[in-house]
């Protein structure tokens, strides 16, 4: 059976989102996600799940200052500094047995930092975001990016209000019970990331609070 989780949502500690927490897991469980990542800008949010079957991933969306881009942060027990160069914050997420993820690596607007071609150069990055929901990403040229780099795919909203939560998601084809399982899995290029329209819909995975 697949399962689905959302590796890249914002809570209401990052400023210019209006999700609290609790909305988090509420919207989570609705649409029968095993599992969030809060990944909030250049802070560390910890929240553990009260429910057995939701994972919940830590996280951080990190703003590389010198260079002006963003970088996920997955799988973090500390903060990461953001005053620090590209290759060295990657560097800092792995000592921290963390997964260095690109998200929305080709952005076509100012204000919304991709990688951009530098994704190319990063030749220790772990992973890809490969399901931006916004206009102005272009996922294909992520996806095509993670294949010739031969990079994990995960999928993740960039929720920062509660409908979006689950418009993009990352794909497992086994279960996973932890943070580390998980880790492991991108780790070993067995995920893939899909837009929340494409997610099968033969029988539901919906669950009640």
């Amino acid at each position: 059976m697949k399962q689905y989780l959302d590796l890249h949502i914002h809570s209401d500690r990052s400023g210019d989102s209006v999700i609290s927490p609790k909305s988090i897991l509420v919207k989570a469980r609705e649409h029968g996600l095993k599992g969030v990542a809060i990944t909030d800008h250049d802070e560390l949010t910890k929240i553990s799940s009260p429910y057995p079957d939701l994972i919940i991933i830590p996280g951080m969306e990190i703003t590389v200052k010198d260079q002006n881009v963003h970088l996920l942060a997955l799988g973090i027990t500390e903060a990461v500094r953001t005053d620090i160069g590209l290759l060295e914050t990657i560097d800092t997420i792995h000592d921290l047995d963390g997964i260095a993820g690109a998200p929305h690596p080709f952005s076509g607007k100012e204000g919304f930092p991709g990688m951009g071609d530098l994704v190319y150069d990063m030749d220790t990055l772990d992973a890809i975001e490969v399901t931006s929901p916004r206009p102005h990403v272009d996922n294909l040229i992520a996806r095509k990016a993670s294949l010739t780099m031969g990079l994990a795919r995960i999928g993740g909203s960039d929720a920062h209000h509660p409908d979006e939560i689950a418009s993009g998601l990352t794909v497992i084809g086994e279960n996973v019970e932890s943070v580390d399982e998980l880790m492991m899995l991108i780790r070993k290029r067995r995920t893939d990331g899909i837009m929340e329209r494409n997610r099968p819909r033969s029988g539901s995975n919906r669950k009640g609070l």
